[in-house]
């Protein structure tokens, strides 16, 4: 198994108020969503790997988004940050800080449900637009949503904050 990362560095200050960690499932490479992500034109998509990993660097630094009702993109609503990401397999992983004390609300809600995520793309490149499933060959990632699993485009998302 191979991973490729792409990161940035936070100075490390222990017990920070409004740094609270964050793993997530951003995505699956080369596998066909369970359902049509937004801006698709009820097309499901499939994400080269190689899109993927040309398009990793382009996540960090870029917000997560939560909506109020759990099940959609709320892009101007920015909850956290990415600092982290990389291919596991085909897994799509992102770590980052959500901001603890800033978005009170948000982490209560987040500790309550089964969580997932979906990524926000930009300039996506697809093979062919007549394609049943589109294939998109380039993105550029502008950043993430946390929702609940069942509304995201790949259902086994997932999104955990730390214990502390």
């Amino acid at each position: 198994m191979r991973i490729d990362c792409s990161a940035i560095e936070l100075p490390e200050y222990p017990n920070h108020p409004n740094r609270l960690p964050f793993l997530g499932i951003l995505g699956f490479t080369d596998s066909p969503s369970e359902a049509a992500p937004a801006g698709s034109r009820n097309h499901r998509v499939i994400l080269t790997r190689q899109a993927a990993l040309d398009a990793l660097p382009s996540l960090v630094g870029m917000g997560i988004c939560r909506s109020p009702d759990n099940d959609t993109h709320e892009s101007q609503r920015k909850i956290g940050i990415i600092t982290k990401a990389y291919l596991l397999g085909a897994r799509i992983v992102v770590r980052g800080i959500i901001y603890a004390s800033d978005c009170r609300v948000d982490v209560v809600a987040l500790r309550k449900g089964k969580f997932g995520m979906s990524y926000e793309v930009a300039d996506g490149k697809v093979i062919d637009m007549r394609a049943s499933i589109w294939t998109l060959n380039k993105v550029h990632f502008k950043g993430a949503a946390v929702l609940l699993a069942e509304k995201a485009a790949y259902k086994k998302t997932r999104f955990w904050l730390a214990s502390k």
